[in-house]
């Protein structure tokens, strides 16, 4: 089953703060937890969680890892340099 529990998205709203609880994460989770905070804010990342990632999920998984992360960092990096904000504008019927 895909998806998160909600004390999953409980603790989600304290990532990257000292009050974040890592409990209702796997290990490989936190992990992935990890890699994006650092790919947000850092951009470089720790070869040691590079490594640990690689051995659970493979070079290919990692990839699409990456690239998902990357990906979402360049869409809010253009939404911030160009000042919009999509959940203030109305859908068009």
């Amino acid at each position: 089953k895909a998806g998160g529990t909600q004390a999953q998205v409980d603790a989600m709203r304290h990532l990257g703060e000292d009050d974040f609880d890592p409990t209702p994460f796997s290990l490989l989770e936190r992990d992935v937890l990890e890699l994006t905070l650092q790919m947000t804010r850092t951009i470089q990342v720790d070869s040691e969680l590079m490594k640990r990632l690689q051995a659970a999920l493979g070079n290919t998984v990692l990839v699409e890892l990456v690239t998902v992360i990357a990906a979402y960092n360049m869409v809010s990096r253009f939404l911030i340099a160009l000042d919009i904000h999509p959940e203030d504008q109305a859908p068009k019927a």
